[in-house]
């Protein structure tokens, strides 16, 4: 019997194993050959969105710069500096997660990184949002409505 896994930060029909990647070392093609497509589905969209979210902050930042100059003596700066040091901690914890094998350290690395793309996340959202109203006056109630769906 599998266990399901459903929750908002894996696709529902990932099973408990596949997700804590279990200590047990399973022989090639064990696993359900459609949860293994939808595992590698899921983290290639993964990756491939947040390096475009990457990339498109790294472009923000060098906009921001470019216009207003380099400087950290407002809360708006700070906390997208902050965004951009979780952004840079979350590449360099994702290129060193801990092998699937280790249960542990994998469990660990899996609640701090989503407890730290969750944040950056949300802080970005309001860096875009306050930067908006800062570069061109637009409310951010009308944004965060937007955003809230």
């Amino acid at each position: 019997m599998v266990a399901r896994y459903k929750s908002i930060w894996f696709p529902s029909d990932l099973n408990v194993s596949t997700v804590l990647m279990d200590a047990q070392d399973e022989a090639p093609g064990s696993q359900d050959s459609a949860t293994s497509t939808s595992v590698e589905t899921w983290f290639a969209l993964h990756r491939g969105a947040q390096s475009a979210g990457v990339l498109m902050s790294i472009a923000g930042v060098a906009a921001a710069v470019s216009s207003m100059g380099a400087h950290l003596n407002h809360w708006h700066s700070r906390l997208g500096f902050v965004v951009q040091l979780l952004l840079i901690a979350q590449v360099v914890a994702g290129m060193a997660r801990p092998p699937k094998g280790d249960v542990e350290k994998r469990r660990r690395f899996l609640m701090g990184h989503r407890v730290a793309g969750t944040l950056a996340l949300l802080f970005g959202l309001f860096c875009v949002a306050t930067g908006t109203h800062m570069a061109y006056g637009e409310p951010l109630t009308a944004y965060f409505a937007v955003v809230a769906g």
